[in-house]
């Protein structure tokens, strides 16, 4: 006997499919990285090889896994916010739309983000 039909229509309740929806982007260490490290806007662009390195020095920092440079560049891209694009007069790879964020405006961030979480 099987507890499951397959001819039975299953819904998912629009509160389950929110939750769910929520705990991913929560547990999605890409979006952690985007919100504490890059800036997004036309006309910025960051260096494939840089942003790389700036994110496995972040994971490693927050004790994060992280990803191989190929998943990464895959989930950049995805993300929607960054176009790759190659330069060639210097045959290397960019993205477009995003860039690091300064020292400064790390500080600010984390100063922003520390006073919201006591409120």
């Amino acid at each position: 006997m099987r507890w499951y039909d397959p001819a039975v229509n299953f819904t998912v309740p629009v509160a389950w499919a929110l939750a769910t929806s929520q705990y991913r982007r929560e547990q999605d260490p890409l979006k952690a990285y985007f919100d504490e490290r890059v800036v997004t806007g036309p006309g910025l662009f960051v260096g494939a090889t840089e942003l790389f390195e700036n994110y496995v020095e972040w994971a490693k920092e927050d004790g994060r896994p992280v990803l191989s440079q190929a998943e990464f560049g895959t989930r950049v891209t995805d993300t929607g916010l960054a176009t790759r694009a190659r330069k060639f007069k210097t045959n290397r790879h960019h993205y477009i739309g995003i860039a690091l964020v300064t020292e400064t405006q790390q500080t600010s961030r984390r100063n922003y983000t520390a006073r919201s979480a006591t409120v």
